[in-house]
Order: C-alpha cells, then sequence, then structure tokens
C-alpha cells in the first residue's frame, strides 16, 4: 500500500532482518556464488553473524537509500587478515574476468586514482594484510606506528632521515596540539624554557617528560650535554 500510494519519506531508514532475504534466497547458504569476477562464500558470513543489508541494502529500492552500503576490500580484511582467513587473492577474485570498478566504500577512495594522497584516509592497520612494510618505508617510518609508539616516536622524530617523513601526513601543528608547545623544540629553546614553564606552568613539560629529566638539570646539577652513559658514571 506504501508503494502504491507513494506514503513514505525518502530516503528510506529501515531494518530488513536476514530471514526477510532468505525466504527466497535460502540457496545461499550452501556453495560459492560469483558475481562481478568476486568468488564469495556467504555462509561464514551468516554464521558469525553479518546481516546481508550490511552489504546489499540497495536491493529493491536503489537510490532511495540514505546510506547505500556495498561489498568492498575494507569488509573483507576484518577476517581476511592472515590470522582469521588467508589473504590470499585468488581466493575471492576470479582471474580473466572483467570486474566493475565501484565508488563506494573507504577502499575505493584510498586505492583510487588519487591514492597517493589519499590513502592514508582509510584503515592504515590493515596496509599490511596486502603490502609489505618495506613497501611504505619507502615513503614512510614504520607504517602502521606499533602500539609502542606514542613512547618512542620522539627519537624517529629526530632521527628521521627524510624532511617529510612526518609531515608527509601529517600537517605542522599537529604535533603542536599534543604537545602543547612548538616540537621538535627549535634552537636556542634551553635557555629559553624557564619563561615557558613560567608561562604555562612545568604540567607542560610532563607531556613528555618525567620530574626525573628536570632533576638531572635543576637538582643534580648535570649538564645537558651528557650523554645518559656518562650520566650513569657520575651517580
Amino acid at each position: 500500500m506504501s508503494y502504491i500510494f507513494k506514503n513514505y519519506e525518502e530516503p528510506i531508514i529501515t531494518t530488513v532482518s536476514n530471514e526477510s532475504c532468505l525466504t527466497c534466497h535460502s540457496d545461499i547458504k550452501e556453495g560459492l556464488n560469483i558475481n562481478n569476477a568476486i568468488r564469495v562464500s556467504h555462509k561464514e558470513f551468516l554464521n558469525v553473524g553479518y546481516k546481508c543489508t550490511e552489504c546489499h541494502n540497495t536491493v529493491a529500492h536503489g537510490n532511495a537509500i540514505a546510506q547505500p552500503n556495498m561489498p568492498h576490500m575494507d569488509k573483507c580484511t576484518a577476517c581476511h587478515n592472515k590470522k582469521d582467513a588467508p589473504t590470499t587473492c585468488g581466493i575471492c577474485h576470479v582471474e580473466k574476468m572483467k570486474r566493475e570498478v565501484r565508488t563506494l566504500g573507504p577502499w575505493a577512495i584510498t586505492h583510487g586514482s588519487t591514492w597517493e594522497k589519499t590513502h592514508g584516509m582509510g584503515n592504515l592497520t590493515t596496509c599490511i594484510i596486502c603490502h609489505e612494510t618495506q613497501k611504505c618505508a619507502k615513503c614512510h617510518i614504520e607504517m602502521p606506528h606499533p602500539e609502542s609508539w606514542p613512547y618512542v616516536h620522539g627519537d624517529k622524530a629526530n632521527n628521521a632521515t627524510k624532511e617529510d617523513e612526518c609531515t608527509g601526513c601529517h600537517i605542522k601543528s599537529f604535533c603542536d596540539e599534543c604537545h602543547q608547545i612548538k616540537m621538535p623544540h627549535p634552537q636556542g629553546f634551553l635557555p629559553q624554557h624557564p619563561k615557558i614553564v613560567e608561562k604555562n606552568s612545568d604540567k607542560i613539560c610532563y607531556n613528555c617528560h618525567i620530574k626525573g629529566d628536570c632533576k638531572l638539570c635543576h637538582e643534580k646539577h648535570t649538564h645537558p650535554g651528557l650523554t645518559p652513559s656518562k650520566i650513569e658514571g657520575l651517580n
């Protein structure tokens, strides 16, 4: 009735259960389905609780859907990550078949014609599923960044061999927003830092430093040019 009398609002937002889809498409639970040069088994998706509409919500309503969901690689790599499921391309991609280029989904953005500028907009933790880390290292430092990165990135940034190893992805103000002070410290910072502390309190220092770092100079009167090994010898 709603369809006949156009008694509905667009875009259409509703929930469709898997049971509704499987009323007609029960055969999808067995065997392989090949479409658009992709070979896929749906049984695994259903077993782990995926909804049909997470990939096929445009069925019947087309462009009237508010947020179209289409299958794309970002959904596949949730399981095909070398741990839960293999990552061999031939498992899903049928060779010698023309595949339609879809423009939906993050994958299309990060792997499109402008990928050099947009590839960082995706989930960087999934890059190594397909790409070797050495390929990322041609332009970047340790990508994706390891879990310990917040604790070691200062030394990495100071020892960067390429000028844009950080600014290739991050804008220059990115560091300042987190550290709340110009990073890396500019030349002549050491003589000036008491004024900065006086203005902002010493809490700004503890964004990166522990109190022991300050004590080395202010209490132990250790010369800032000494290396950690020399400091150890003094103690």
